[in-house]
């Protein structure tokens, strides 16, 4: 190997030189030796970004190799490539037991041990070496990828033997979820009786501030799942639950109950009520997908009943519906309804329950509740004046009168037009104005086929 005037051999074979497959923040070491070596500035500049990429790991072809012992030989061969083509052959490796021997000139500049469990290094050489010489990468990344999958394999057909077991046994005792705890404190939670769905688990890690309902708390929760709990230690889900189960649209996350106690929810973002109550201003286009959705719901006979922020979830792109246990469909209204008093009035609650009335009219005031308290929860968030904040926080607070008709009344009307004026569409200002003064009287006369969707600006 030819090597330049400005590099003594001898330095090849310094301990340090092995900084560059481990980590050398100040290029010294071989790093600095390859530098020196690939004399032209281009070659120069093509050796500092590829050292930058693997130090800063940024290559995500490198991810499944450092992870199983092979970036080093990554490494050395990428380095090896940017060397003259007659400097290449210089670079070889050679095996003494289970360790590998990087080498340069027949000096070692790097060992390392790769897992027996991972690859036969006396194969790897016969097979791809030559007298030691050091393979292309592209030959070499081959292998590796081979070997990495067969590891992988090996390891799935073990748990899927296992699982198969479990889901089984889950079957034969009566349960739809078969369960197993991970090393990483997730419960995962594999459904028996439709192998295919989508696996769920119950975070291990417990959120920081107690979040707790008026019958539920979280027990655990990451960026991707919750878990819940009843509050009181008696209560217990439905695991089959009274109604059909929600269509799967973008913005809706519905729970899934995997046990009599634990329900799993994907995890929606932050709660709507907590942005409301520090002043945070949301885009009216963050519920553009809510609205729409609301409405493909209502075309199918869902309903969800509950709609107010705090069943409302941020995920820092749109507005999500969470908690929707509680959701009826046209073909079960039950006698009774889940609601929450600020964002259902007294007159649609009770035509909610009214069983006198004709299955039209109670689709009608259920699809108006669903309509009323999303309307209400986009007013809070989405309001800029302080005028219009004010008149949000003094109009949903039913304690002051049981009775009353909707938000919009004689004292505040003139802000919540103002809203309206700004976020309404020209033509259904009307129809806006008459859902917040008097919903009920509103789903008994409101247009056929109309919905909240179609009277927004925020849905084009």
């Amino acid at each position: 190997m030819t090597v330049s005037s400005s590099l003594p051999p001898t330095r090849l074979a310094r301990s340090d030189a092995a900084s560059l497959i481990k980590h050398d923040d100040e290029r010294t070491g071989l790093f600095g030796c390859f530098l020196d070596l690939f004399r032209s500035a281009e070659k120069k500049e093509q050796a500092g970004k590829l050292y930058q990429a693997l130090h800063e790991h940024k290559e995500a072809d490198f991810r499944g190799y450092r992870d199983t012992g092979f970036l080093p030989l990554v490494r050395f061969c990428l380095i090896r490539d940017l060397a003259a083509p007659e400097q290449r052959d210089a670079f070889t490796i050679t095996q003494d037991g289970d360790t590998t021997h990087f080498r340069i000139d027949g000096k070692t500049v790097f060992k390392h041990a790769f897992p027996s469990n991972v690859i036969d290094a006396h194969a790897f050489l016969a097979n791809k070496g030559n007298n030691g010489t050091l393979p292309a990468t592209s030959d070499v990344k081959t292998l590796i990828d081979h070997y990495a999958a067969m590891r992988i394999q090996r390891r799935f057909r073990a748990f899927r033997t296992m699982l198969c077991q479990r889901r089984e046994d889950a079957a034969k005792r009566g349960e739809t979820f078969a369960k197993t705890t991970g090393s990483d404190n997730k419960t995962y939670y594999f459904n028996a009786l439709a192998p295919k769905s989508r696996v769920v688990y119950a975070p291990g890690t417990r959120p920081q501030a107690v979040l707790k309902g008026g019958f539920k708390h979280v027990t655990g929760m990451d960026r991707r799942f919750v878990a819940l709990a009843p509050n009181s230690p008696g209560d217990t889900f439905n695991l089959s639950g009274p109604q059909p189960a929600l269509p799967e649209l973008a913005t809706l996350y519905s729970p899934t109950v995997v046990e009599n106690r634990v329900m799993i929810v994907r995890n929606a973002g932050r709660e709507l009520w907590e942005d409301i109550a520090r002043n945070i201003i949301h885009g009216s286009g963050e519920f553009r997908q809510a609205l729409l959705d609301l409405r493909a719901l209502h075309r199918q006979g869902f309903y969800l009943t509950d709609v107010k922020p705090e069943n409302l979830a941020f995920d820092g792109q749109r507005i999500n519906f969470i908690d929707t246990d509680g959701h009826v469909h046209k073909s079960r209204f039950p006698a009774k309804v889940i609601h929450s008093p600020a964002y259902t009035t007294l007159t649609l609650y009770l035509g909610q329950c009214d069983t006198e009335q004709s299955p039209a009219q109670r689709e009608s005031f259920f699809q108006t509740t669903d309509e009323y308290g999303l309307l209400m929860a986009m007013i809070g968030a989405t309001a800029i004046s302080p005028e219009i904040r004010d008149a949000w926080w003094n109009s949903h607070d039913p304690s002051t009168d049981l009775t009353r008709l909707g938000a919009m009344n004689d004292a505040n009307k003139a802000h919540f037009v103002g809203w309206i004026a700004r976020h309404g569409k020209p033509e259904h200002h009307e129809n806006l104005v008459a859902l917040l003064t008097h919903p009920a009287r509103f789903a008994l006369d409101r247009p056929a086929g109309l919905h909240l969707a179609d009277m927004l600006k925020a849905t084009g």
